[in-house]
Parts: C-alpha cells; sequence; structure tokens
C-alpha cells in the first residue's frame, strides 16, 4: 500500500507539474504545423478595409491633412498555395472585388501565375506574393499583410531563429471569444540573419507578442511589429474556433503603418468568414482555386 501510495503521488505531481516555456512553445509549433495542414485544404473569405491618410507638417510643429482620407475596400479569396518545386504553403490573397467592383480580369491573373510553366519556383513564389498585395492601398509596398506569417514563427523548424521569453500577463489587443483565463503571453524577437521580413535587401527583424492557451498550445492572437527607419509597421490577428472543422482560423486582422516623421498612414482592417472546404482536390494548378 505504502508503495502504491507513493507511485500515485508521483503521477500526480508530474501531471500538476506546470509548463515550462519550452513545452508552451512546443505544444504551439505543433499546432501551427497542423494548422497549415489543415487549413491547405480550406478557403475563406476575406473582407478588407484599407485607409491611408496624409499629413503635412506645419512650421508650428503641427500636422494637418494634406489630402482627403482615401479608402479602398477588398473582397478575396484567402487560401494557401504551394507552387511546383516548392516544399512550402503560400498565403495567398485572391482580390474578386474591388470597392464594390469585379475584378475583370481574374481569370487571366490565375492562369498566368498557375498554369503557365515556370522554370524558377523562387520567381513564382515572388509572382504570388506581389499578386496578393496588388490592390493595396498607398505607396508602402506591403507583403506581410496576411494573417498566417507570425505564426510560422513558432513553427518548431524556425524555433532557431528568435528568443522567446514569457512576459507579464496583459489582456489581448484584440477580443478573444471564450478565451482561458490563464493565456500566457510570449514576447518574441528575430536574432538571425536572413530574416522573415526584407526592406529591400536589407534584414529586418520582427518582435511581438503572442497570446497562447498554455495547456492545449493554440494560438489566440499575435502581434507583429517591425520597422525600417522611415516606416513602423504593427499587426494584430486575432485567431477563432471554427466549429464545424474543430479548428483554429484565422478570425480577425489589423494593421497599421507610420511614417516615422509623421507624415500619414496605413490602416487596414481584415474580417475573415465563410471557410469551406476546396471543392476539388488541392493541387498547384489553377482548379484547386475554384470555387
Amino acid at each position: 500500500m505504502i508503495a502504491v501510495a507513493v507511485l500515485f503521488a508521483l503521477q500526480t505531481s508530474t501531471t500538476a507539474r506546470p509548463p515550462t516555456l519550452d513545452d508552451v512553445l512546443a505544444r504551439a509549433g505543433e499546432n501551427v504545423v497542423e494548422c497549415e495542414r489543415q487549413l491547405a485544404g480550406l478557403v475563406m473569405e476575406e473582407r478588407y478595409l484599407q485607409t491611408i491618410r496624409s499629413l503635412d507638417l506645419l512650421s508650428d510643429g503641427r500636422f494637418q491633412s494634406a489630402a482627403p482620407e482615401r479608402r479602398r475596400a477588398l473582397v478575396s479569396d484567402y487560401l494557401l498555395v504551394r507552387p511546383i518545386g516548392s516544399s512550402h504553403w503560400i498565403e495567398f490573397r485572391d482580390v474578386f472585388e474591388v470597392d464594390g467592383k469585379p475584378v475583370r480580369d481574374r481569370t487571366d491573373r490565375l492562369a498566368r501565375l498557375f498554369l503557365e510553366p515556370v522554370d524558377d519556383t523562387a520567381d513564382q513564389v515572388r509572382r504570388i506574393v506581389l499578386e496578393s498585395a496588388r490592390y493595396n492601398l498607398g505607396n508602402v509596398l506591403r507583403t506581410v499583410n496576411t494573417p498566417l506569417l507570425p505564426l510560422r514563427f513558432v513553427d518548431p523548424a524556425n524555433h532557431a531563429a528568435f528568443r522567446f521569453r514569457r512576459a507579464r500577463s496583459a489582456a489581448p489587443p484584440l477580443p478573444i471569444p471564450n478565451a482561458p483565463a490563464d493565456l500566457w503571453v510570449i514576447e518574441y524577437e528575430e536574432v538571425q540573419k536572413n530574416t522573415f521580413i526584407k526592406s529591400g535587401d536589407r534584414d529586418l527583424p520582427a518582435h511581438g507578442r503572442l497570446w497562447i492557451e498554455p495547456v492545449t498550445g493554440r494560438v489566440r492572437v499575435t502581434e507583429m511589429l517591425t520597422g525600417d527607419g522611415n516606416v513602423n509597421s504593427r499587426i494584430l490577428v486575432s485567431y477563432r474556433m471554427e466549429p464545424a472543422l474543430g479548428m483554429l482560423v484565422p478570425a480577425e486582422m489589423r494593421e497599421r503603418y507610420a511614417r516615422v516623421d509623421g507624415n500619414g498612414t496605413v490602416t487596414g482592417v481584415a474580417m475573415y468568414s465563410r471557410v469551406r472546404q476546396f471543392t476539388v482536390t488541392v493541387n498547384e494548378k489553377l482548379e484547386s482555386v475554384k470555387k
């Protein structure tokens, strides 16, 4: 009886051991890998409102509007695609409506991207990324405004590129329905060269915070901050449970790009809905994006 009691006590102690940072990151990494695998068979609708505001600096140090505020509303299919020869899925924003008007060259555009023969996979990847940013408002080239990019930072294959530490508890900057009270806040900082984000040919290290369920490893909110000396950016993404699929999917993305000199900002809000399965087999051809 004593031996059994000791064994039970040991088992209880092991089970009750609070998770470490490595434990939570490992669970989050497993979730991200599985999330990417499942999302590769899905498409969702993205409704995305972008706003640009230009300012002039007055002699007394105040700013005034240099032009009327401009807005652009995009409706897109958001999905993951994998170019021929690539081992990685890429986020693709297939814009089919701009300010309430259909995109006329959509079919030709998709054919050029996915059906024309390519000799260079890297070039096709670049074309897909640029196509996803084709209708972005403003003169700041933005190819990082995609909701899954920050999740790649906790992919086990990329852990070495970042430094992680647990931070003080803080309320997430976006609402999380049915979020547990014990969310961990984990700060991250990109420390290796050849960063995920570039400013021209220069590395642009990312840093920010992740709100993670410590028991399940599910990432509920991400914050990503970057800056190149001219423009600072902040991108927030929240993820919600999709009941029909039993998995987390993007819910909302909020972004802000501000010039360091104060002369203008670009903001955006994207909402994700209508998550559905592909109606055909997923492959690298045009058929994978038909509805």
